[in-house]
């Protein structure tokens, strides 16, 4: 099965600066600093062209979520306060 996605940048790089310091060995600074900027710009271009390539792509939302919950549409009136010294005891049940 084919890699179907982009490669570690990380890696590349590192390989890259390898090969580089071998080649440009002996030679004047200036020469191996424009070129390892050169290539890491190369490595950069294409790791974000595959980026891109391979970005999620963002659907059209067609509707809006729906709450879980919905408020009452009027509040439910607050019950009354018993006072216990004003209350009667409940009746009790006559026995057959």
């Amino acid at each position: 099965m084919p890699f179907r996605g982009p490669r570690p940048a990380g890696v590349a790089v590192l390989v890259v600066t390898a090969v580089m310091q071998k080649l440009l060995a002996g030679t004047a600074t200036w020469l191996y600093v424009v070129v390892n900027l050169g290539v890491n710009g190369i490595i950069l271009w294409i790791t974000l062209s595959l980026a891109r390539r391979f970005m999620r792509v963002e659907r059209k939302v067609v509707a809006e979520p729906r709450p879980y919950a919905r408020p009452p549409a009027q509040p439910a009136p607050a019950p009354a306060a018993e006072n216990p010294a004003t209350s009667q005891p409940p009746a009790s049940s006559p026995a057959h």
